[in-house]
This record gives structure tokens, C-alpha cells and sequence, in this order.
């Protein structure tokens, strides 16, 4: 899980620097609570993020899977033994579950507006991801270590792209910490 784990912190902090509205908002509902407090507070505001990052940068682009017996789908019959993927990039872009899926919303999951049973980007049901807990715990934890005592900001000299597999991530992107 460290490679997942470090995926998702390398989209997070890459977004956050670009999202100085974001950064206040998180810096505010952050500056009351201890670091010792940071597992059990409510936090809304950084949970609507750490989810929208999972949800528009899923750490693994697609999973592997095996049918256990005949599936009839769309028509179609998907044999025993057949090996399948699915893939939460796509369905974490599906407008039936998300709406403007390609619009980077936080909010969507303060509104009500998602359906957390789609976020599959750790997995999901009986074969979630057993570090997804520990991951969203050091998100949260590093975002208030952080920004009670800096703003971040993209470095301009660095032009990032994306790596795919073996998990998706940004190359390249450089994060400033600023006094704040």
C-alpha cells in the first residue's frame, strides 16, 4: 500500500498548491484541532477533498478480476473463469454517478451529490485496499502539519505530467511551502 499511499499524497499536495481556496478552506477548519485529535475530528471539508482527489486520481487505473460463474451483462454472457477489469477512473467519470464528472468538485461530497459506493479507488467491498484507512489518516495528518504553517504553491519552473502504471501519479510536479 505504499505505493497507493504515496500516489494519493503526490495528487493531493499537486492539486492542493494549484487551489488556494481550497488551502484556506482546510487551513480554517483545521486551526482548532489538535494533531493528537486529527483521526477522531470531524472534518468535512478535508474528507470532501481527500475524496474528490480518490475519486478524480485513483491510485490504480484498473483491477483485475476473475468471473467466479456465467454473468449475463448487457446482453452478453461474460463465461466462468473469464479474466475482467474494471476500472475506477471511468467509473469515477460516469455522469449517472457524478455529475460534470470532469470537474474537480469537493463540494460534491459536502452536498450530497456523489455516492461513496462508487469510490472504488482503493477498491472496494470485501477487496478494499487494507492501507485505505492508513492513507486518508497520513493525508490528514500531513494537511495539518502543513498548512497551520504554510501556503503552498506550484513551482513555476516544473511542468508535470502523469504516469498510468504501475500507479497513476503525477512526474515531475514540485510543491513550495510558503510561510503562511
Amino acid at each position: 500500500s505504499y505505493d497507493t499511499t504515496a500516489s494519493q499524497a503526490s495528487w493531493f499536495f499537486h492539486v492542493l498548491a494549484r487551489r488556494d481556496d481550497w488551502q484556506v478552506r482546510l487551513r480554517e477548519e483545521l486551526a482548532g484541532v489538535a494533531l493528537e485529535d486529527i483521526d477522531t475530528a470531524e472534518l468535512p471539508q478535508l474528507r470532501a477533498f481527500i475524496c474528490e482527489i480518490e475519486r478524480m486520481h485513483p491510485s490504480g487505473l484498473f483491477f483485475p478480476r476473475v468471473a467466479l460463474e456465467d454473468i449475463e451483462y448487457g446482453g452478453y454472457t461474460i463465461p466462468k473463469d473469464t479474466p475482467v477489469f474494471y476500472c475506477p477512473y471511468l467509473t469515477h467519470r460516469d455522469p449517472a454517478e457524478y455529475p460534470n464528472p470532469n470537474t474537480f468538485d469537493p463540494d460534491r461530497w459536502i452536498s450530497g451529490d456523489a455516492r461513496t459506493a462508487t469510490l472504488v479507488g482503493f477498491g472496494g467491498g470485501p477487496r478494499v485496499c487494507l492501507g485505505k484507512a492508513f492513507a486518508q489518516t497520513q493525508l490528514r495528518v500531513m494537511t495539518r502539519a502543513l498548512l497551520v504553517q504554510y501556503r503552498l504553491e506550484p513551482d513555476p519552473t516544473c511542468e508535470p505530467s502523469y504516469q498510468g502504471v504501475p500507479v497513476y501519479h503525477p512526474v515531475g510536479s514540485r510543491v513550495r511551502f510558503v510561510a503562511a
